[in-house]
């Protein structure tokens, strides 16, 4: 994982306080005891149905935060397993990832197709390569080790996956608990976060003081900790980055927050595409990420009454707006008329 991030995978937890919940369909014994090995060792609840079908009635029953699920397996397949969780008005809120050995174009097409969240190559266990390259590294081939490469990078972006799915699926899930929120607070404990996995660089925060809020503190804490720290990605960059906080109060009473920065921007006809899940304007050799962040901020800010909304050009930098609803509105301010 990137520096500055966890090192291992930590389960979010059911409001009972119980691990998350994943739900595995592989025909394979092999492979699926391997990953419900991988994901148990993070404290996880593992179900396995060895088809579609059978994860089909498992996830009805077992109600999990997130579905694994190969391609290829008999009686229904993957896609089929995708197209109808999605479907289900209980069951479509849960994140499907489908892995596959298959790489054609194709395949992501059909994935896509099927309302799948992701799609990612098999195969994905880190430590057996980790410990293979450790055994044989003297031995090892030039393509031997571009083979260890990727199974290490696709299980890092499996891990990478799965911790930010099954954020997002809590985020729409969770109670929110409302009370009197300090956003500068939030503002002050991200950044010195951030601080920590930026340090050499040349970063000025002009901050302006923000009003208190009412809204949920862990929910609107997720969503500056989002925006700032795409704001310190997308200036890295720049030799000197600017990122500016602010607020005003719109015509119809609601209080708007900004997040301004001098980065690299993006190209606003495809604006509606940022905060869709997995959603992505720069490639992933440029910048890091699984294209969750963004539709967490919206999940959470629309959960609220509000609404999010960004401005940029190629080049120039972009802006990020996030608005509360007058339900929201800072306490003891009327109503607007």
């Amino acid at each position: 994982m990137e520096q500055g991030e966890t090192e291992a995978m930590r389960p979010t937890t059911q409001p009972s306080g119980s691990p998350s919940k994943i739900l595995i369909a592989e025909d394979s014994p092999t492979q699926s005891q391997r990953l419900r090995y991988m994901l148990e060792q993070q404290g996880y609840e593992v179900a396995v149905a060895d088809n579609g079908r059978v994860a089909l009635e498992m996830a009805v029953q077992f109600l999990p935060a997130l579905i694994i699920s190969d391609v290829v397996m008999p009686e229904m397949d993957g896609y089929e397993l995708s197209r109808r969780i999605k479907e289900d008005a209980g069951l479509c809120d849960i994140p499907v990832i489908l892995v596959t050995t298959m790489s054609d174009p194709q395949d992501v097409i059909l994935g896509l197709e099927c309302c799948a969240d992701n799609l990612v190559l098999k195969p994905y266990d880190e430590r057996y390569s980790q410990l293979l390259a450790q055994d044989s590294a003297s031995t090892l081939s030039s393509e031997a080790r571009r083979h260890l490469k990727v199974i290490t990078e696709s299980s890092r972006q499996m891990d990478q996956l799965i911790d930010d799915l099954l954020e997002f699926s809590r985020m729409g899930r969770a109670e929110m608990r409302e009370s009197s929120v300090d956003p500068n607070d939030l503002v002050q404990q991200t950044i010195r976060t951030l601080d920590m996995a930026s340090q050499g660089r040349s970063i000025a925060w002009r901050i302006a003081p923000l009003p208190p809020v009412l809204g949920d503190a862990a929910m609107l804490r997720q969503v500056f900790a989002n925006l700032l720290g795409n704001a310190v990605k997308y200036t890295r960059p720049r030799e000197a980055a600017e990122i500016e906080i602010g607020s005003a109060v719109a015509e119809d009473g609601r209080l708007v927050v900004f997040v301004r920065d001098n980065g690299v921007g993006f190209d606003m006809q495809y604006a509606d595409k940022l905060f869709g899940v997995f959603q992505r304007l720069h490639r992933a050799d440029e910048f890091e990420g699984t294209g969750i962040g963004l539709a967490s901020v919206r999940r959470i800010i629309e959960r609220d009454g509000g609404r999010v909304w960004a401005e940029s050009q190629p080049g120039e930098g972009a802006t990020f707006y996030f608005s509360l609803s007058p339900e929201r509105r800072q306490p003891g301010t009327p109503a607007s008329p």
